[in-house]
């Protein structure tokens, strides 16, 4: 995902999708604190192109909305939360720049990507993994139950959808201190 001369696991990957937008200049703050001087920063956005309020913007909400895993299921309270953030969230692709790149910023943009193609060709992989790969399928089966197996397949076929169509877009953004 990242060019030649930055590798992921050289510097600390921070997901951004628990962040409001009106949160992000006091993040942008604590991670100047920090000793690191290039942070990889991933986090998802909706459709810049969909207002909030269509058909399809709750449509793509739908996964979101509903706990991981039957209620009966062994796993009881273990859910797989992904993406979930950004329908509560306003976060945009803007404001992220313009917070990590405003002339007040201690920070540079290296490297900006949308990534929702290869995060899409990953969900898809993991289902099928999940449906053909049995052992994953057996400690999926015993840690949530079959019940919770259907279901992290199903909501992990949805969302690779709803990055495939474009409803929800996954970005990769490098900064680095200046």
């Amino acid at each position: 995902l990242l060019s030649d001369r930055l590798q992921a696991e050289d510097y600390p990957v921070l997901a951004l999708d628990a962040v409001r937008d009106s949160y992000l200049p006091s993040f942008a703050r604590d991670l100047q604190k920090r000793s690191e001087k290039l942070f990889v920063l991933t986090f998802v956005t909706r459709s810049m192109t969909e207002p909030l309020q269509n058909t399809q913007s709750v449509l793509a909400s739908i996964p979101f909305l509903f706990p991981r895993y039957s209620a009966n299921s062994p796993a009881g309270s273990k859910l797989i939360k992904r993406s979930s953030q950004i329908i509560a969230s306003k976060l945009s692709i803007h404001s992220v720049v313009k917070t990590f790149s405003s002339k007040q910023s201690p920070f540079n943009v290296e490297y900006m990507r949308n990534v929702s193609g290869v995060y899409a060709n990953a969900l898809r992989g993991y289902v099928e993994r999940l449906e053909t790969d049995s052992a994953l399928r057996t400690d999926c089966v015993k840690t949530c139950g079959i019940g919770g197996w259907r279901e992290e397949r199903f909501w992990s076929s949805w969302e690779a959808a709803l990055f495939n169509s474009g409803l929800l877009v996954r970005w990769v953004l490098v900064v680095s201190k200046r």
